[in-house]
């Protein structure tokens, strides 16, 4: 018996079960793409954040080395930003010699002597120029020294002033005039003592906003006054948040406030141990007013309330002005928030973290957006759990959560660890003393402040950056 074959008729195209098998198996396809690059944008929001927070950090310590004169970096949880705030030269004068009536300066800014400022003297560095009590040298007011947003000023001093009595007022540099308008910024040497000779270095700055002409003020605690007939390196600075007084590279003097002009302008007594004692506090950034009426003066100063101009008596050196600006701000990705125990990270000329503002390790947070919930109940200080509730759930085996709280229109953050999940509760461990850890800024938190699971970057003492990985 033959066998029975059957001829198979040639194929038009695909059945529609086999175009439903094919669309089935694209869709799982694309959903694995999908999640897929979910997953990398997930990674790129969390990840790429505290990488680009650890890059600006390493760059301002870089900056802090070559520029021999530290660096800041300033976080801005508002803006969920953070930047870095560098100097650069906008003026200099070596002094070491006039010709004429002309002593040279760099980018063409000359200073033209005004009396009898005698040259040849030796100075910090090389030679340097003396004032008798009388004269100055006038550089000019090239737009360029009209620093709105931020200035420097820095000098070395050579006091020599025995017939000033106590509590007068030497000059020695200044952008300013009596014309409130014109009142922009000055430094000068308070005498404390006539035998031997002692000086508080001062200086203060005009805000753009106030009509009333007040000024942030500030002078070097006793522990920073320099002696008669020494070089000593003098710099005051602002940058719209803080005014900053350095006495041979120190901070002598720090003041985040303004305050209202006395007859004697420079009588601040903050003290600058620990520098975050401040006056009282007021809304940053501001700008300077720019002193367009008032030429540069090397050797006299005035400050407005005083209404007359004082002189330097001595040598002067190495005079500069520098604008301080902030740099290009890195942006978080829309969604994650950034906090910070310190509102401003200071690096000192080495790259370590600057004493005068730091006494332990520095921490910045980033939230996870894609590790989010809610407080499910209200915290208080002395909670041992954190009750949440929402789709995300933390990591169970421990980390760091950034919990952001509200208060007569405030916000605040705050950083705390947990080592273990139990249901939807985050056990919580050294709740207590997280101030001393954490830098924090909230006691307690209520019912539905969000939480986000946190990627944090620390800064040691000594400089080093790294991630914080718990546990």
């Amino acid at each position: 018996m033959g066998r029975i074959r059957h001829q198979s008729r040639p194929r038009s195209g695909i059945t529609l079960i086999e175009l439903l098998v094919v669309m089935a198996i694209a869709a799982v396809v694309a959903g694995m793409l999908v999640a897929s690059f979910s997953a990398v944008g997930r990674r790129t929001s969390r990840e790429g954040a505290a990488q680009d927070i650890q890059s600006l950090l390493r760059r301002a310590q870089i900056s802090a080395v070559d520029s021999g004169r530290g660096a800041l970096v300033r976080i801005d949880p508002v803006e969920r930003s953070i930047y870095g705030l560098s100097t650069s030269i906008e003026g200099a004068w070596h002094f070491e010699h006039i010709d004429g009536t002309i002593t040279p300066g760099a980018k063409g800014y000359d200073g033209e002597v005004n009396g009898g400022v005698t040259q040849g003297h030796g100075g910090a560095v090389g030679l340097s120029l003396a004032f008798d009590g009388d004269d100055y040298i006038d550089c000019g007011n090239p737009p360029v020294f009209n620093q709105t947003d931020g200035v420097r000023i820095e000098t070395w001093v050579w006091p020599d002033a025995p017939t000033v009595a106590t509590g007068e007022l030497l000059g020695v540099m200044g952008k300013s005039s009596v014309n409130p308008d014109a009142a922009g910024y000055a430094m000068g040497l308070v005498c404390t003592g006539t035998s031997p000779e002692r000086y508080a270095p001062c200086g203060g700055f005009f805000l753009d906003d106030d009509p009333a002409n007040t000024a942030i003020m500030l002078r070097a605690h006793e522990d920073f006054e320099i002696a008669g007939q020494e070089w000593s390196h003098v710099a005051i600075e602002f940058d719209g948040y803080e005014a900053r007084l350095f006495v041979n590279g120190v901070l002598a003097d720090l003041d985040s406030s303004r305050q209202p002009e006395d007859d004697n302008p420079v009588a601040d007594p903050n003290p600058p141990n620990p520098p975050q004692n401040t006056d009282v506090t007021f809304v940053a950034p501001q700008r300077i007013r720019a002193a367009r009426g008032a030429n540069l003066t090397i050797g006299a100063a005035l400050f407005p309330p005083m209404g007359t101009t004082v002189y330097m008596q001595g040598r002067i050196d190495q005079p500069k002005i520098l604008s301080v600006a902030g740099g290009e701000r890195t942006r978080m990705p829309e969604g994650v928030p950034i906090f910070s125990s310190h509102g401003a990270i200071h690096f000192d000329g080495q790259g370590r973290l600057d004493i005068a503002y730091h006494g332990g390790d520095v921490f910045i947070a980033v939230g996870d957006p894609y590790q989010m919930a809610e407080l499910a109940g209200d915290v208080a200080v002395d909670a041992l759990t954190l009750p949440l509730q929402g789709r995300n759930p933390m990591p169970p085996d421990g980390g760091i959560v950034l919990i952001r709280s509200e208060d007569a229109g405030e916000v605040y953050y705050e950083l705390i660890r947990y080592d273990s999940a139990a249901g939807a509760n985050l056990n919580l461990i050294q709740f207590n003393d997280r101030r001393a850890a954490y830098g924090t800024l909230a006691d307690a938190h209520d019912a539905g402040d969000p939480v986000w699971f946190a990627r944090v970057v620390r800064v040691t003492p000594a400089g080093v950056v790294g991630r914080v990985v718990w546990p």
